[in-house]
């Protein structure tokens, strides 16, 4: 069986507690890398040093900037632990 919902959780305090569930229709996944004017991404990087900024994406939305969507490729992954690079491996022998 296929949900056609995504979950939303506060992750503290433990134990998570679910917020909402949104329908997948609205919620996008967005792949690194991301792509934006380097000027602009390295002024609203120094002009704003905030904790609570987890990506780029955000510190321009933030900053009154419309993000544009496209479309991506499922094995665009972000290769950071040993995991993703045993998993990359795999997307590279099979293509």
């Amino acid at each position: 069986c296929h949900t056609q919902h995504v979950p939303r959780f506060h992750k503290s305090p433990m134990p998570c507690r679910l917020i909402e569930t949104t329908k997948r229709v609205d919620t996008y996944q967005i792949q690194t890398p991301q792509c934006f004017n380097k000027s602009i991404l390295k002024e609203l990087h120094e002009k704003n040093r905030s904790e609570d900024i987890t990506d780029d994406c955000m510190l321009l939305e933030r900053a009154g900037y419309n993000i544009k969507i496209i479309d991506g490729d499922y094995t665009n992954i972000k290769v950071t632990t040993k995991e993703d690079l045993d998993i990359a491996k795999l997307f590279i022998n099979k293509g």
